[in-house]
């Protein structure tokens, strides 16, 4: 609605307030007022912030800062990137449009129908619906909480693949617990698979094999390859 320039901020600096659109790199920028550095192809925009790409990408916060040169745009406060029916929250994101990938350093959630994840650090490739969660990683459904060092995530086939030490826990009545280090949880199918190092604790005894499945519908584990189970009462 109103467009002006302001040297006072610099040299080739606009001032823009009211419905305000930008559009660069295939994206649309929305907000309520900016400035706009033309010598540096830079801006800093504010309130109602709204940046949309493709057909399912959508960002939200309060605060933008966008560097045209590099097509990185930092989004700060109670900040929400959507995709399709995943939700990421953090109050600080990073997203490159040339790559479609966001970042967080300071503490972040994303949830999907079946699951919420939680990290201090973490990365969205949004080409391949995929999510990597580092430090703290925890994720829980009504069936089970996982805490783990790190943890990617594929969202397009709920399947979390593990990829250092990890504990799982059953939500349920049963104290079944896991230990693994390398494997994956499908959850549309609700079992897992772990490679060695693995462990199952169940009640006293414990199962463990060069591979071990696990359904979580039927409580069943299932161990190939140097099977060893433990029975502390015997």
């Amino acid at each position: 609605d109103l467009f002006e320039g302001d040297e006072s901020l610099g040299k080739g600096t606009s001032r823009l307030k009211g419905n305000v659109c930008f559009k660069h790199k295939g994206a649309l920028m929305y907000c309520d007022s900016a400035y706009l550095y033309q010598l540096t192809n830079s801006l800093d925009a504010f309130g109602s912030i709204r940046i949309l790409q493709g057909d399912s990408i959508r960002l939200t916060g309060k605060f933008l800062r966008y560097d045209g040169n590099s097509g990185i745009a930092t989004v700060s406060e109670d900040v929400l990137l959507t995709d399709r029916d995943m939700n990421l929250k953090s109050e600080s994101l990073t997203y490159d449009l040339n790559t479609g990938t966001a970042s967080y350093l300071t503490g972040g959630v994303l949830t999907d129908p079946k699951n919420e994840l939680r990290s201090k650090r973490g990365f969205f490739y949004s080409a391949s619906r995929r999510a990597t969660f580092r430090d703290s990683v925890s994720l829980s459904n009504p069936n089970y909480f996982i805490k783990a060092d790190s943890l990617s995530y594929l969202t397009s086939q709920s399947r979390a693949l593990f990829t250092g030490p990890t504990h799982i826990f059953s939500t349920g009545n049963d104290s079944t617990r896991i230990y693994c280090e390398n494997g994956f949880y499908d959850a549309l199918r609700e079992i897992s698979v772990f490679k060695f190092p693995n462990k199952i604790y169940s009640g006293t005894k414990t199962l463990s094999g060069d591979s071990l499945n696990f359904n979580n519908k039927s409580r069943e584990g299932r161990a190939y390859g140097n099977v060893l189970v433990k029975d502390r009462k015997s």
